[in-house]
């Protein structure tokens, strides 16, 4: 009898001290499963890209291929990407309007251009666009035909 009763005193003991095991002191509420809790972050808008097209003239339009030409400088935002649609033809340039090329020669249509860095761009084509001078690349001076400055404050 009494090695019954230790029996079962020792399994008791046992069971209980398994206890902890199973329930966490102190309890945590939502459980924490794999690491610490991160928080979710909050989504940003996406700002729709400048679409350019070739109009009939041969000039850089925003109204699509059927569209006016574009006479002022356009304006985006810091980050802003413009595409050049399927519309378009020959090559490519960008330039700072000073000394440094930020797109050399791009020809597979449509092309997109994130513009990353603050300051005043000079997109020409080096088909349809001149520069003074009779450079068809960049950097450009005096463009004419296709050739649109672009903002970015």
């Amino acid at each position: 009898m009494k090695r019954l009763y230790l029996f079962l005193t020792l399994s008791a003991l046992a069971g209980l001290s398994l206890f902890p095991l199973a329930c966490a002191f102190p309890p945590s509420y939502p459980p924490n499963y794999g690491g610490p809790a991160t928080s979710t972050p909050t989504p940003t808008a996406t700002i729709p890209p400048v679409v350019i097209s070739k109009n009939a003239a041969f000039l850089y339009s925003t109204g699509g291929s059927g569209g006016a030409a574009v006479s002022t400088p356009i304006t985006i935002s810091l980050g802003q990407a413009v595409v050049w649609d399927p519309s378009n033809s020959g090559a490519l340039y960008i330039d700072n309007m000073a000394s440094v090329c930020d797109l050399d020669g791009a020809s597979a249509y449509p092309v997109t251009y994130a513009f990353t860095t603050a300051g005043n761009f000079l997109a020409h084509n080096g088909t349809y666009g001149n520069c003074s001078g009779g450079s068809a690349s960049c950097p450009c001076s005096g463009p004419t035909g296709m050739a649109v400055t672009i903002n970015v404050p």
